[in-house]
This record gives C-alpha cells, structure tokens and sequence, in this order.
C-alpha cells in the first residue's frame, strides 16, 4: 500500500518557501529549481543548479521571476509565485484537494484529477487519449502507469500518483495545472506559447504573457481543430495541443541567452553565420537578437533518441562533447533523467551518409521532384512543373527512372535521370499506387493494370487485387479472396497456390526485391489486431514475427525488413503512436533498430546503399484533428545507433529514395 512520505519529505506548493537558516531543503525546493530552469532569459536569467536546497541562487531566481510577472519581489515563494507557475494552492485552489497533496488512484475524483489528466494530456509524449473529466478511471490509470514506466528505478509503475509521481509530472508536464486564458500569465503561459510556436500559430518570441495576440493564436488553432474557439485552454484544449505536438520532438529551435550573437550561435552548431541570418530573416546591419529568442538552425542538425536512464551528462560523455555546449543547446530538458525516446540536438555533430536521396516536395499547391546531395546538402530540381498534389514517387529498382503518379489528373509521369527525359500518359481510372518490375521494363498499376514502362500501354489485366512481381518480372503474386496468396505468370497464363491462412484475412504483403521471400499482414478475428508472418518462396517456412505492423520495406538486397506498426492502446484515440522496427530475416526475432513517433512514414527504396542508415519522414500528426498541412521532412536514421540527422526543414517532402548518386 502506497502512502505519503513523512516528513522532511514536502509536496509541491504545502508549504512556503524561502530563504533562511538552517537553509530548507526537500524535493519540493529541487521541483521548484527545475521549474525556474525551463523559463527563458529576462524571465530567470541565470539556471540555478538543482540540488534540492534553497540557497542563495534560488533566491534570486526566484526573485527575478517574481519581478518579471510583476509580483512582488521578495524571493519567498507563496501562493502568488505558485500561481505563476502553473499551480493552484491558497485562495487559487478555492477550498479543493491540491494537486499532488494526496494519493490518487482508480476511483479517485476531484479537481486535483482534472488537472492531473490534463498534465498528461497535454504533454506530447503520454497516452492520455481523452479529455479531463476529474474521474480517476482506467485510461488515466494506462496513461500514468505508462509514464511511470519511463522513468525505470525512479517511479514504480503502479497505476497510482504518488509523491514521487507528482514531482516528476510537474517537472515534466508543467501544462495543465490551471486553465489559461487572456490575463493569466505565467511558466505554463510561456510553455503554451511555445506549442502554439511549433505548431505556426504563435509568430513571436514567447513570453509568458497571455495577451492578445497569444488569444489570436489560440483561437486559430481551436478553429481548425474544430474545438469551441473560446479563448480558453481547457481539458479538450491540452489534449488537442498534446496529440497535435510532434514525438518525438523534431521541431527543434535553439533559445538564445543573454549572450548570445550570431556567430556564438554559428560556432556552437559548426554553421555559416550567413545561413543562420538568412534561415531567420535577420535584419542588418547588426543581425541583433534578443534573449528567448528562437531561432531555426538549419540542417543538417544530428539529435540523439534517447534512452532509459539517459541524461544529459551522459549524452555529452557518449559523443564527447563539452556538457556545457550541450546544456546550452537544450534548455527544454527538466533536469535529472531524460524522457525516452525524445531528440537531444547534438552541436557539431554530423552524420556521415553517402549518396542522394530524391523525394517529392510540395509547395503553393504544386509538389517538385528534387534531389538532395549528401556531401555537399546541394538540391536539384529534377521536375519543377505540372506536378499536381496529391502526387506520389515510385523508382524503378535500378534508380534510373522516377515514376509520379497524379491521383486527381489519373497521369503518370516517367522522368529518365540519365536523358533527363519526362514523359506524361493519361490513366484511364484513377490510381495510387505502382510496382516496377525488377527489370524495369513493366509496371504494376493498383496491383491489377500490368502496363509497359516505355509507353504505358497495357499488357495484362489481373481479376484479382494486390499484385507484386517475383524476380523473374513476368510471374506476379496476388491475392485471390481472403485467405489465399497465388502467383500467375504474366505471358502463359499459369497460375498456382502460394500460401493459404484459413480464417485469418490477409490484409497486405510484400515482396523483396529478389522475390523470394515476403511478408504478409494477417487480420485473424475478432479483427482488432495484425499479425505479421515471414515466409520464404523457396522452402516453404511461414515464421510469426509480430503484431500490429501495417507497412513493410525491404532492403534492396532482402536481408533487411523494415516494418512499420501502430502502437494500439486505447478505445477513444485508437492507434496513436507508430512504431519503426528493423529485422533481419536470416534472424528471426532479432531486432536490429526500432524508433517510436506521432507520425512517421517510410518508402521503398528508403535504404542507403551500403544499408547502414535508413531515410524517413517526420511529421505533425493529424489524425485526430483537422489541422493544416504541417510539414514533412526528412530524417536519416543510422542502423543500430541512437543518432538521427534531419536534412530538410520545412519542406512537406514524401516518398524519399536513397541512390547512389
């Protein structure tokens, strides 16, 4: 049975805090200093060291903080400063439980739960799937047992909110501890406004002052989430900023300090000054910037995924970089233990992958095909025009020919890298997708049209749905009704059982580029779930890999599987996080490289040459509300290392493909 610590231990805001002698100590002082350390320059200037005892350094912060709110600036920390950051105690609290004064579990309700499913909601990596409704019931128990789980030696993962629960979700989801609107400014202030930054609502430096421009940008972002636009952040407000914020966080800005200047800022990401003053549209002659300011710096920029137990010390002794430069590149981290899975920018550091990756990029309605030199980050427009979106990329195996099929116009183009060549046909039916042969000669349209890669014509019709070419380019495997996988020779018309999987559905697969071996995703009932099987052409063998995958891509070799799951865990926002794994067949069971994110896509052709990185696309998710377009971009994951570097910013790119030059 769980229970409150006795003192010396001291839950946030029961009590006052203050200078004196002997000095006061506990982990009530360490939640505060973790606190004032995520505030920006000119609201604390200088981070205080998080020790738990409150010294002379706290004070001043303290003091600094009280000053810039315009409270009265005596370093003691009542019910006032709680207030401003982010917390509900004294006459805030209007008689009801404070948040983390008391234990919480199933069946717990009062306002101290609202605001504990609200900092949960609101943060952008918890599985808090709904709005607060003050009612401790099972998803909230999911949500915070899942949270626990990150921090492993740290937090028993119980289900229950305990004092070391509270400590950590203050410090880690300082949203939420009190509903915001015009007027109300403070920590939690800044920190929405900082959401509302990365989401291209909010386009100044934040405050912390809740003001009208701040509502502006609110409103908007309550508008196209098709929530009640009331000016008020509230429980379906925190939830609709938590799920639409990226995970992991690869909008990334650096904040710039009291001291800071264009070249400082240059120096630490090893950048041109010139490319930083024109990635933020600096005015001369000075290139001035003000403290808090945000700043793009633009790719290539290397982060670190982190891991259990990961902390910033350690990160800067793993890539031998000084902590300082580390600290200073990342003030969005509370101290102590890092959120797994989260993106620590790395100054300096490159990633050192070969080749080109070309891709589709649209923008002002129109999509571009381009292609981007790894050696020199150089982009050439291979097609600038009379590419509708939506649109997709499929390359031929040899990487010569780009294929781009428009949806809408039902057209395909065929553009010929070495004769710089682009040639346009009509479809008759529209279509999504295409397959090239691995001679390269034919293609697959929807998995039924066979027609000729020279001048689209068709050769072969398919009654069935979902063919793929085996290696010798003219046999295609397709499936035929459920449960059954058969494959049909394209010239003589022959035609054989493959696989059967009585009672399961089989909902998709994939072939490698040798042909011989193939995934497929299954649906047994009740329907809830995929299984994901491997099974080799050759001999027969049918091995289970896993669940819940949905996509797969092989390496150009087959020895690679890429496969790409939804993580289910919920019954109001199912399907949330999507799950990246690697496996090697000749291996089952084995993984080699997994990353966890919101939204995340993959495309044939995303391994690099040599197979010791992959490209991706990182993205805002919009699955759940009906947000803008939010940019795509494009991210190099090495294989069996926690690093990835983004090479695009901004760009709303899709369908890369690695080839060689």
């Amino acid at each position: 049975m769980r229970s409150f610590k006795k003192p010396p231990y001291y839950y946030f805001g029961g009590r006052i805090l203050r200078l004196k002698f002997p000095l006061m100590e506990g982990n009530d002082v360490r939640v505060l200093q973790c606190l004032l350390n995520l505030a920006p320059p000119g609201m604390v200037n200088k981070p205080v060291p998080v020790d738990g005892v409150f010294g002379q350094s706290t004070r001043q912060a303290v003091k600094q903080f009280q000053r810039y709110f315009g409270l009265r600036s005596d370093g003691v920390v009542t019910q006032e400063t709680y207030y401003r950051l982010g917390h509900r105690i004294g006459n805030y609290a209007h008689n009801e439980p404070i948040f983390s004064a008391r234990l919480a579990g199933n069946g717990t309700r009062g306002p101290d739960v609202t605001v504990l499913q609200n900092r949960l909601a609101s943060c952008r990596c918890t599985r808090m799937n709904r709005p607060a409704n003050g009612r401790f019931d099972l998803a909230t128990e999911q949500a915070l047992s899942y949270f626990q789980s990150y921090f492993p030696g740290e937090l028993k993962v119980d289900g229950i909110a305990g004092p070391e629960d509270y400590d950590k979700l203050i410090c880690w989801c300082p949203l939420g501890g009190r509903n915001l609107r015009k007027g109300r400014h403070g920590l939690d202030t800044y920190l929405l406004q900082y959401l509302l930054y990365q989401l291209h609502y909010y386009n100044k430096t934040p405050d912390g002052f809740f003001d009208q421009r701040t509502e502006k940008a609110l409103l908007s972002f309550q508008t196209d989430a098709g929530l009640t636009a009331d000016g008020i952040v509230g429980c379906k407000t925190y939830l609709a900023l938590g799920s639409s914020s990226p995970f992991p966080n690869h909008r990334y800005f650096y904040r710039a300090g009291h001291q800071d200047s264009v070249a400082q800022i240059a120096q630490l990401f090893n950048k041109k000054r010139e490319d930083i003053i024109k990635s933020n549209q600096l005015i001369g002659p000075d290139y001035a910037i003000e403290p808090g300011q945000l700043l793009v710096i633009p790719p290539p920029l290397t982060f670190h995924l982190s891991i259990k137990g990961d902390t910033l010390a350690s990160i800067a002794h793993q890539y031998a970089i000084p902590p300082e430069d580390l600290y200073r590149a990342n003030p969005w981290f509370p101290s102590g233990t890092l959120w797994p899975d989260d993106m620590v920018v790395l100054p300096r550091h490159r990633s050192d992958g070969n080749g080109s990756i070309m891709y589709l990029e649209q923008k002002h309605q129109q999509s571009k095909l381009q292609l981007l030199d790894l050696q020199n980050f150089r982009v050439t427009t291979l097609i600038d025009a009379n590419i509708d979106p939506p649109a997709r990329l499929f390359a031929s195996s040899d990487h010569r020919k780009a294929a781009v099929l428009e949806y809408d116009r039902s057209e395909l183009k065929i553009y010929d890298r070495l004769s710089n060549t682009l040639r346009s046909f009509p479809l008759a039916d529209q279509a999504q997708y295409l397959s090239w042969s691995p001679d390269n000669h034919k293609l697959i349209v929807d998995g039924t049209l066979i027609i000729s890669s020279t001048n689209a014509q068709p050769r072969f019709k398919l009654e069935c749905t979902m063919g793929q070419w085996l290696a010798d380019s003219h046999t295609i495997l397709y499936r035929q009704g459920k449960y059954h996988l058969r494959k049909v020779h394209s010239e003589t018309g022959r035609d054989q059982e493959v696989l059967s999987l009585p009672g399961e559905d089989i909902v998709g697969f994939h072939v490698d580029a040798a042909g011989h071996q193939l995934v497929v995703f299954s649906q047994p009932p009740p329907n809830r779930t995929t299984l994901t099987y491997y099974y080799n052409l050759i001999t027969g063998e049918l091995t289970e890999l896993g669940c819940h995958d949905h996509k797969a891509v092989w390496s150009d070799n087959g020895e690679l599987l890429l496969l790409m799951a939804r993580d289910y865990y919920g019954e109001f926002f199912p399907w949330f996080y999507q799950r990246l794994h690697l496996h090697a067949p000749a291996s089952p069971g084995e993984e080699l490289d997994y990353l966890q994110a919101k939204s995340g896509a993959i495309s044939p052709g995303c391994f690099s040459p040599d197979r010791q990185f992959y490209v991706l696309t990182l993205a805002i998710p919009r699955l759940f509300y009906s947000l803008p377009e939010q940019a795509g971009d494009l991210f190099i994951k090495r294989i069996g290392s926690r690093t990835i570097t983004q090479i695009t910013l901004n760009q709303t790119v899709s369908d890369p493909v690695w080839i060689d030059k």
